[in-house]
Formats: structure tokens, sequence, C-alpha cells
């Protein structure tokens, strides 16, 4: 390939580095970030974070979050141990397994489980070695968490009656409700 050939398939690309040195046309505007619109969540860290902790096998307080979270999903790292799930609604000590036959909210199953949603995290209970346990001594963990409405109230949104903590302006809610055995619908609160 010539020097000519080489020169005349050449390609800048500007990605900010240097002022633009066209306007762009009528009805159009660069792309850059400075002309996009303002996000509707623009902390979306105040809604939704994930921390890691290291289990103790005693009580501990887990936190760094800037915010109380509404629900917690808790899932060991460094074994292959069961994913629990804490909600704020039916209270912070009824465990929710996702991947487990038992499936169960009964505490008296798992060693160490969530006892507290604290203002920038949540508190752990003692630990021990379990395949159902989210706080055992060296154990690693992580944790995700979502704020939701940080209250919860009733919802008559739907034909069954339910309890929502909702945040519209994230988009997330906790719902719980009683069956009633037939088709219905559910109020969520966004």
């Amino acid at each position: 390939m010539s020097e000519a050939q080489l020169t005349a398939n050449t390609k800048y690309f500007n990605f900010g580095q240097k002022s633009f040195t066209y306007t762009p046309p009528a009805g159009f505007k660069a792309l850059s970030t400075a002309n996009f619109p303002t996000p509707a969540i623009v902390k979306p860290n105040q809604y939704f974070d994930a921390v890691t902790y290291t289990g103790n096998g005693t009580s501990q307080p887990i936190s760094g979050l800037g915010f109380q979270p509404d629900l917690t999903w808790i899932k060991e790292r460094s074994t292959a141990r069961s994913h629990f799930l804490f909600d704020s609604i039916r209270g912070p000590q009824k465990g929710l397994s996702c991947d487990w036959v038992g499936g169960s909210e009964d505490t008296s199953l798992v060693n160490g489980y969530l006892s507290a949603f604290n203002a920038n995290g949540f508190s752990l209970t003692n630990g021990s070695t379990s395949a159902l346990n989210i706080n055992e001594n060296n154990g690693t963990y992580v944790a995700w968490n979502w704020k939701a409405g940080g209250t919860a109230l009733t919802n008559t949104g739907g034909t069954i009656t339910s309890t929502v903590s909702a945040n519209p302006t994230d988009g997330f809610s906790v719902v719980t409700f009683s069956g009633a055995g037939s088709a219905g619908t559910i109020g969520h609160g966004l």
C-alpha cells in the first residue's frame, strides 16, 4: 500500500478531546453526554447497592449503604450454599430461600440470619456451619440491596388487597398478599 493510499484511508475520530469543528445540522445535537437528558435517578446507589462482607460466626452489623434496604438478597461466595432473601414487610427475621426445596420463612432452619434493617445496612445474628448460613465464620458473602418505600401500606389497587412498600421513583416495590384461591389482580404501588 502506498503512502497516498494509506493517507486516503486514514480516519480521525473526536471523542471530546478537541472542540468540534462543525456545528450539527438543525434539529440535531452533537453526540456528547452534555446533551443527554437528566436521568430520573441521578445517584442509583441511593436505591440499589451491593455490599460484600466476611462472616464472623457471631452477631455483626453490615454497613456501607446509602439507605435502609427494604429487600436484601444474600449469597455466600466462598461455598456453594443457598441464596436468602429478607424483606421489610414480612420482617427481617424471615428469610426466604429462592433455590432450596424447603423455601422456608422459618428462621429455626437457618444458622445465622438477618436480624434488623439499619439506616445504612443490616445486622446479622450468630452463625455456624450449615447449608443454611449467611454469617459463617470466615465465609465470604455478597448482599444485593434495594430500597422500596420504607413503610408498608395497605394497597387496594387490585381485586386482592396487598401490603406494599413501593418507590415509584426507582420503579421497585415489595408486595405481600394472601391468595384468594381464584384469579385476581394485585396492586403493587408503582
